[in-house]
């Protein structure tokens, strides 16, 4: 089959070249609709009874994760010219379209008590605002934090920007209002909070894409004019690569997805994965070329005698991304998807252009075909046939030392997953997360839901809201919660200000007082809003409790999750109450946890495939097991790596293990697609295959290891923590793979077959009939 897919192709160049290009000017237009995505990453599935919960919580109290959080260390914030200063921020931000409020310790509302009704009122004058402040328990820990004179302003935006682009305007305008505010006062302005967060990510990562197309197209261009020393072959690899980023754009907008930020990953992958198919193609042409000095039939030959090799890797490459296709996680889902479109486009693309172009360009010169003759290249090719011949042992030796480090080192992984693991470790973004953590136990929103059989029982029932409150002071005493605020805090203030505001009344009422202002505090309004919605669902049968959260990594999210409901148990023994925890942090924390369960499930389906394509291939289970372990090895090495380096095991580097070795692999398939021509031409002889194997394909094995291994080294420059890590740990798999196919491979084939009987290899007709025929 690919004798004649050659030999038509060559002849018919001209109109496969002229239909290729107007597929990819095609595709090149579709790609022109594709968007960056303003909206949190949907990994969790629906039915998961975290994301229920919180969507039955957005349901009953509307978006919790639209709010931008300021703070200032300021010890003279209460001197005149400090207060206008903040009241001039206060005033421009709330005329910023889009935002709908700001609460400060200058716009905060005050719960005053006469005739028998509640009233708002304002915090007093500028001289004695300080005292007055200190009056209100209700904001201590809130909106300032007395011991650190740090002072605090929310910002809400309006709920419909927040999964838009309009959101980075508007915290843009945001971020320019508070520059100002910096060099007047010659203060540092602290700035946290979701949609800040989410927004300065997609800045960086749309940074990123672009300085990572650069920095692979730039080290793949690099290492090409090292092996080859030619112009040409660095243009047409880059090139065809090119088109297929064109074509990854394309499928990301017919398919209707935006951008994220493991799509955006997808650009440089393609550029990386996709060069090796030329320096195979190229060498293979070279070597022919090499032979007999005819262009056309070196051509001809490279496209039949690579072909099938190269589309077997492509899909092996492809199947590792595409497995995540499998998991219930959306995010996971479009990125396996358009990967595994993308990467078997880009193979499609390699296979027609690459001999097409080259067959317009002049023959290679003598100095294009020294990359196969060069002293490195002769003595790698030595190295490699004695280890094989003469040390198998120690090439055992050496992989059993490898798999025992590598078992050793997981058992000490532990699985993390954080909010910050998405933000740049240098970037200010993350430092003011850090500072909100320290004064006020992070910005993060953990949510409680108490839910009640009755309705209205919050309201009526006085031992309830004992309970609740013993609860939240529970929950304040937890390391990583801040102070909570609820509806309870709010019949304390009242019941405050039902004795002339003093401190001390700041307690849950007595049953007389209770009585009093139920019906005073179920009325009362604060602006155009209801005092309660905030708190209270509308058949007051659901009470909000609302706190901050520190940025916590997986097990120390469950262990707070743990220790909370164990508390909730101990304090609502009736059956009638349930207790909820939920909150966009929680979502995010526990879809990573998701993540890395779904990451694990593709990477053993990916294997399983792989092994099930190597079996229908060579019909034997020794060369299953042949083929599997020089790229499992690689494998348990990076695990060990990252157990004894204490790299914990998260979302963005459990990515890792899938990609490396649906990568690795392909050089396991080029090697044994070789030498199962070799053992027909050879009548058998294995020792004589392997060694004529190791020399036809390990130059050019080793090329594209190198490639991949500086390919993937680019993304170490990432200001992302999982990707520096992603671009580590797969540089680092892919090295180890090199050395295992080069050296334990072809030391398995001559050490577990001795006869060529053992090997029931399918007959291939392009195998075994004459080449010329068809040239």
């Amino acid at each position: 089959m690919w004798i004649r897919f050659a030999s038509f192709l060559m002849r018919n160049r001209l109109p496969v070249l002229v239909g290729t290009l107007l597929l990819v000017a095609l595709a090149a237009w579709q790609a022109r609709g594709v968007q960056m995505s303003y909206e949190p990453a949907k990994v969790l599935p629906s039915s998961d009874s975290a994301m229920a919960q919180y969507q039955e919580f957005l349901g009953l109290f509307g978006e919790q994760a639209n709010v931008v959080v300021l703070g200032v260390e300021h010890p003279d914030f209460f001197s005149a010219s400090a207060l206008q200063s903040w009241d001039s921020l206060e005033s421009k931000l709330n005329r910023i379209e889009k935002v709908d409020w700001t609460l400060s310790p200058r716009t905060l509302w005050e719960l005053a008590y006469s005739d028998q009704r509640f009233s708002i009122d304002t915090v007093g004058t500028v001289p004695g605002l300080k005292a007055e402040l200190d009056s209100l328990p209700f904001y201590r820990e809130v909106l300032w934090n007395s011991d650190a004179s740090i002072y605090v302003m929310f910002v809400g935006l309006d709920e419909k920007v927040i999964h838009t682009a309009q959101r980075e305007k508007v915290v843009g305008q945001i971020q320019g209002l508070v520059e100002a505010y910096e060099q007047e006062q010659k203060r540092v302005v602290h700035v946290s909070g979701l949609p800040y967060i989410r927004t300065e990510t997609i800045r960086a990562s749309a940074a990123e894409i672009k300085l990572f197309v650069g920095l692979a197209a730039l080290v793949t261009a690099l290492v090409l004019l090292f092996f080859f020393r030619s112009i040409r072959a660095i243009a047409v690899p880059l090139i065809v690569v090119a088109f297929g980023v064109v074509l990854s754009g394309a499928t990301l907008n017919i398919l209707g997805f935006k951008i994220t930020s493991l799509i955006g990953l997808i650009p440089p992958l393609l550029i990386v994965i996709g060069v090796p198919n030329a320096v195979y193609m190229i060498t293979k042409y070279h070597m022919e070329f090499a032979r007999h000095g005819n262009q056309m039939k070196a051509l001809t030959r490279m496209v039949f005698k690579t072909g099938k090799a190269i589309v077997l890797t492509n899909l092996t490459t492809a199947v590792g991304f595409g497995t995540l296709a499998i998991t219930k996680s959306e995010l996971l889902i479009q990125f396996g998807l358009v990967a595994f479109i993308s990467i078997m486009g880009l193979f499609v693309l390699s296979i027609l252009l690459i001999p097409i172009i080259f067959s317009f360009l002049p023959e290679p010169k003598k100095r294009h075909l020294r990359h196969l003759d060069r002293k490195g290249a002769s003595f790698l090719s030595s190295f490699l046939q004695s280890a094989t011949e003469h040390h198998r042992k120690w090439i055992y030796g050496v992989a059993v030392v490898i798999l025992i480090f590598g078992i050793l080192g997981m058992v000490r992984i532990v699985p993390s997953g954080r909010i910050s693991d998405d933000m740049p470790i240098k970037s200010k973004a993350f430092q003011d997360l850090r500072f909100f953590e320290k004064h006020f136990e992070g910005v993060m929103p953990f949510e409680v839901m108490v839910r009640t059989s009755d309705e209205g029982a919050i309201l009526r029932s006085r031992g309830l809201w004992k309970k609740i409150d013993q609860l939240q002071d529970s929950l304040s005493g937890l390391k990583g919660l801040s102070r909570s605020v609820s509806v309870i805090e709010l019949i304390k203030y009242a019941n405050q200000s039902m004795y002339q505001g003093s401190p001390e009344f700041y307690e849950l009422p007595n049953s007389f007082d209770a009585s009093r202002l139920r019906s005073s505090l179920a009325t009362s309004q604060l602006g155009s809003g209801n005092l309660l919605r905030d708190y209270l669902d509308s058949r007051r049968s659901v009470i909000r409790i609302r706190a901050r959260m520190a940025d916590m990594g997986t097990p120390e999210l469950s262990a707070l999750t743990t220790r909370v409901e164990g508390i909730s148990r101990s304090i609502f023994d009736d059956s009638e109450v349930r207790v909820f925890f939920t909150g966009a942090s929680v979502v995010l924390m526990k879809s990573a946890d998701y993540l890395i369960k779904n990451l694990l499930l593709s990477l053993f389906t990916a294997i399983f495939i792989i092994a099930l394509l190597m079996a229908l291939l060579f019909r034997s289970y020794k060369m299953v097991l042949i083929s599997m372990l020089p790229n499992l090895l690689p494998l348990f090495f990076t695990a060990g790596v990252m157990g004894w380096a204490g790299i914990p095991l998260k979302a963005s580097n459990c990515l890792i293990f899938g990609v490396a070795f649906g990568i690795s692999v392909d050089d396991t398939i080029h090697f044994l697609s070789r030498y199962r021509q070799l053992l027909t031409s050879t009548g058998g002889k294995i020792r004589e295959a392997v060694l004529m194997t190791l020399k036809e394909t390990g130059l050019s094995m080793a090329y594209t290891s190198i490639i991949l291994f500086f390919g993937f080294s680019i993304f170490m420059a990432s200001e992302f923590g999982g990707t520096v890590a992603l671009g580590m740990l797969v540089s680092l798999t892919l090295l180890v793979a090199m050395f295992t196919n080069l050296t334990l491979l072809p030391a398995l084939l001559i050490g577990l077959h001795k006869e060529a009987r053992e090997l029931p290899f399918i007959e291939e007709p392009d195998e075994v009939e004459t080449e010329e025929t068809h040239l």
